[in-house]
C-alpha cells in the first residue's frame, strides 16, 4: 500500500473511484455528492495543485484525499477553537470495492502526519450531516464539532483536531 501525490494519468482511475464512490452513496440514500459536484474538473485542479493524493493498492488506485489550506468561505463563521495555521481536508473517497478495508483510516493517518510533520496548528474539515458512518469516522478520530455549515446539498458538520 502506497501514498503518493496523484499525477495528471491518475485521472481516469480517479474519475471512475468517484463515479463508483457517488453510486455507493446513492445506494444508501446519502445525496451528498453528485454530476455538479465534485466533477472531473475538481479532480483536475486538485492535481494541477499537487494537492491531491491517491492510496494504491495492487498497482491501482482504490482511494484519494485532497489537503491544502484552502478553507471554503463558508466556515468563516464557524467558532473554531484551535487556531494558528490550518490544514484542510477535502473529498475523501475510497472505492466501494474496499470499505472496510482500512483504506480511510490510512489516508486520515497520512494526512495527520502531514500536518505535524509540516507545522500546522488544526486539521479542519466538514462532513455531510446525511452521513452517519463518515461523521462516525470522524469523532471516533478524535475530531471535535465546531459548527454547521450551508452548502448546495444541505448541512454539512465542521471538525477540527489539533495537529499536535
Amino acid at each position: 500500500m502506497t501514498i503518493r501525490p496523484a499525477l495528471h494519468n491518475d485521472l481516469p482511475r480517479l474519475r471512475e473511484v468517484l463515479a463508483d464512490t457517488i453510486k455507493d452513496l446513492r445506494r444508501r440514500y446519502i445525496d451528498q455528492w453528485d454530476d455538479q459536484y465534485p466533477d472531473g474538473s475538481v479532480l483536475v485542479r486538485d492535481v494541477d495543485s499537487r494537492s491531491l493524493f491517491v492510496l494504491t493498492a495492487h498497482s491501482k488506485i482504490w482511494a484519494f484525499v485532497t489537503m491544502d489550506v484552502i478553507c471554503a468561505r463558508e466556515w468563516a463563521d464557524v467558532p473554531w477553537k484551535v487556531t494558528g495555521r490550518c490544514l484542510a481536508v477535502h473529498r475523501l473517497a475510497v472505492s466501494p470495492h474496499m470499505h472496510r478495508s482500512g483504506f480511510a483510516t490510512r489516508l486520515m493517518d497520512f494526512v495527520e502526519e502531514h500536518a505535524k510533520t509540516h507545522s500546522y496548528d488544526a486539521i479542519r474539515l466538514d462532513a455531510f450531516s446525511g452521513n452517519p458512518a463518515a461523521l462516525k469516522f470522524y469523532e471516533n478520530r478524535g475530531y471535535q464539532k465546531a459548527g454547521i455549515v450551508r452548502f448546495r446539498k444541505g448541512d454539512f458538520i465542521c471538525f477540527e483536531k489539533a495537529a499536535v
